[in-house]
């Protein structure tokens, strides 16, 4: 039986940012898998077959592309959030261009009620079906969509969602993860 700390006898978990290329060179040219920066391996693992450690090479080529992307992909999400939530403030495309020849723009606010996530900005909907009453077997679960759909909005839009449109007690907002 393993030990608690353990998840099993036989594993290898990939570490991409402390190792380099000369590791992976290291890992496409050697057996040797328990001296390699990139991975942790269990106790007597000492070889992988070469078509596993071509695998290994490309998840960690993959994973270091992925950690270099974070910051270019996390500003180009909020440049799109932004510009979806410019968009909705000002009506339409038209109605911004008019706004803006005008010096008449609005701009959004992150933390209004009106701003949205992207996945705010794809589906609008947050009401509740009126069909669907408390004490239905239905009711559970359209408000578990429902509240999962709000969860990555700001605490002000979730507030307004939950007093003024759901009418239930707003208890708390956690911003954990933003």
């Amino acid at each position: 039986m393993a030990k608690e700390d353990e998840f099993s006898d036989n594993y290898v978990v990939l570490k991409p940012k402390r190792g380099g290329v000369l590791d992976l060179l290291h890992l496409l040219w050697t057996h040797d898998v328990e001296n390699n920066k990139f991975m942790d391996v269990s106790p007597g693992l000492n070889t992988i077959e070469f078509r596993r450690r071509l695998i290994v090479i490309n998840s960690v080529i993959v994973q270091k592309a992925l950690h270099w992307l974070e910051k270019p992909m996390a500003w180009a999400g909020s440049l799109l959030e932004m510009w979806l939530n410019l968009l909705y403030c000002n009506g339409n495309f038209a109605v911004l261009l008019f706004r803006f020849f005008q010096g008449k723009v609005v701009m959004p606010d992150k933390e209004s009620a009106a701003f949205v996530s992207a996945i705010g900005c794809l589906d609008r909907r947050v009401d509740l079906s009126k069909d669907i009453k408390i004490g239905d077997c239905r009711y559970i679960a359209q408000l578990s969509l429902m509240a999962s759909k709000i969860s990555y909005e700001n605490e002000a839009f979730i507030k307004i969602v939950v007093e003024k449109r759901w009418e239930m007690e707003f208890l708390h907002y956690d911003k954990v993860g933003l």
